[in-house]
């Protein structure tokens, strides 16, 4: 059995005994004191741990479970708005409240540790990817740089043109690899100077279009009124864009459109990579950000984390919104 169920398990037999001593509690000494409210006190046990154990939903389950164990009891000893009843009503009122105040402040700390255990296995994580492409870099350039001198020493016609090809091109993905790892795993220091939005979206557009051409998939764009120049790091979200609109144009069916809508929010710019793919599980949206988590048959998985990575490095949010047609929407918002 796993310690969630074992902890499920003891909350119940909890809700259950207590609630057979509150039921069946004999009074003592003349109706002077009620051992009823003694044992009604007790219900605060498994409701405290439900949230220590399962966060504020397993605090309000509890919760909705004492209170509907508590209504023939209400019930039977009501005395119209008594005192009695009063003190009954304060008292669940109170079992809301340590469910709520308490649910919320485990989930918060939860949270806060979860961050803090991610960012220290971030940490390690990128020292050791630092390292491996450093080591990597350097043979990788060599190889390319020997291959394409036997390339240009051998006869146009001959078979080993097309070998010598294929070395080059894969000594390329690797080195892309390598620059992805160590974009990735240094810190970011961020050059910020003024940009003309349109400027950089037509460069992002350029950059991707023979992408685009290649994969039949058609390039829109709709740009807001109003785009004032960013103090942002050009360099920066312009490899976050190209990146997004390339993802976008390996979702898409030959045929469909990769549109980017550009327009300000408040103090806010938006700039949203819309695409026709087949979407992504609810179950990978997280992971997606995660290094390394790729459904590409040739990804990296580093290319989304070091967008995210950028988009935070500026303050901003990256977030992932369902079409209404298919397709998802990757939403880069940046304060202005």
């Amino acid at each position: 059995m796993k310690a969630t169920s074992r902890h499920i398990v003891f909350v119940v037999i909890l809700l259950v005994g207590i609630t057979i001593l509150h039921y069946v509690s004999p009074r003592i000494a003349h109706d002077k004191y009620d051992l009823a409210v003694v044992f009604q006190r007790l219900y605060f046990l498994p409701i405290v741990l439900s949230c220590l154990w399962f966060d504020l939903k397993g605090g309000l389950i509890s919760f909705f479970a004492v209170f509907a164990l508590l209504i023939p009891h209400l019930i039977f000893h009501w005395a119209g708005f008594s005192p009695g009843d009063l003190t009954r009503m304060m008292q669940i009122l109170t079992y809301l409240v340590i469910a709520v105040v308490l649910g919320k402040t485990v989930s918060v700390q939860k949270r806060e540790q979860l961050k803090a255990k991610q960012a220290e296995s971030l940490a390690a994580m990128g020292s050791s990817l630092a390292a491996v492409a450093h080591d990597m870099k350097t043979p990788l350039v060599a190889i390319g740089g020997f291959a394409g001198l036997i390339k240009k020493h051998l006869p146009p016609d001959s078979p080993d043109c097309g070998k010598a090809e294929i070395i080059i091109r894969e000594t390329e993905r690797l080195e892309s690899m390598v620059k992805n790892m160590l974009d990735f795993s240094r810190p970011l220091d961020l050059n910020r100077t003024a940009v003309n939005i349109h400027s950089m979206i037509d460069e992002c557009l350029a950059i991707v279009e023979e992408n685009a051409k290649v994969q039949k998939v058609g390039l829109q764009t709709r740009v807001g009124e109003n785009l004032c120049d960013m103090n942002i790091d050009a360099g920066r979200i312009r490899q976050a864009l190209i990146n997004l609109l390339n993802n976008a144009v390996q979702a898409s069916s030959p045929g469909d459109s990769v549109t980017l809508h550009c327009y300000r929010t408040g103090k806010n710019l938006s700039l949203d990579v819309i695409d026709c793919g087949c979407g992504i599980p609810a179950k990978n949206r997280e992971a997606i950000f995660s290094p390394f988590f790729t459904t590409k048959k040739d990804g990296t998985g580093l290319g989304l984390p070091i967008v995210k990575k950028i988009v935070d490095a500026h303050g901003g949010l990256l977030q992932i919104v369902d079409n209404h047609c298919k397709g998802l929407t990757f939403r880069m918002t940046i304060p202005m």
